[in-house]
């Protein structure tokens, strides 16, 4: 993928703390499984934004390498992939996902993506230590060694 097109998709993925690749868009989902996660949300109450794959098919191509996720939809919770509509309907039906929404509403509040918080351990002495990092829009997991 290229920078431009990798941008891009950064700054949709920033641009609403939920927000959805999907085919056709919130109003007016063009496929089932859109319509699935349209429907959660909705039922949920939660604000979030869209943007349709079938306008942009470099978008469309591009969201899947971004996530190396196959399929659309694709939900990103504060710049975290979370899943398309199966792992949405799991998420939903288990309250994880209502959970994981109202996390995000408060960490907005407060101005904090989730991609900005981590919590690392020192190997040896056990001492924890929490800061704030930046990343490219995806969770990065990190690993004492």
């Amino acid at each position: 993928m290229d920078a431009s097109l990798k941008q891009r998709i950064d700054d949709l993925v920033a641009s609403s703390p939920v927000f959805v690749f999907m085919k056709g868009n919130k109003l007016m989902p063009q496929c089932g499984f859109s319509n699935n996660v349209v429907q959660i949300l909705n039922a949920l109450a939660v604000p979030f934004e869209t943007f349709d794959v079938l306008s942009d098919m470099e978008i469309r191509q591009g969201i899947k390498d971004y996530s190396e996720w196959p399929t659309i939809p694709q939900v990103y919770v504060n710049g975290e992939f979370i899943g398309g509509s199966d792992i949405l309907i799991e998420m939903y039906n288990s309250g994880e996902l209502k959970e994981k929404l109202e996390i995000a509403k408060q960490l907005e509040r407060l101005g904090v993506a989730n991609d900005q918080i981590f919590v690392g351990f020192e190997v040896g002495n056990g001492h924890q230590r929490m800061g704030h990092r930046r990343s490219c829009g995806r969770v990065k997991r990190r690993h004492a060694r």
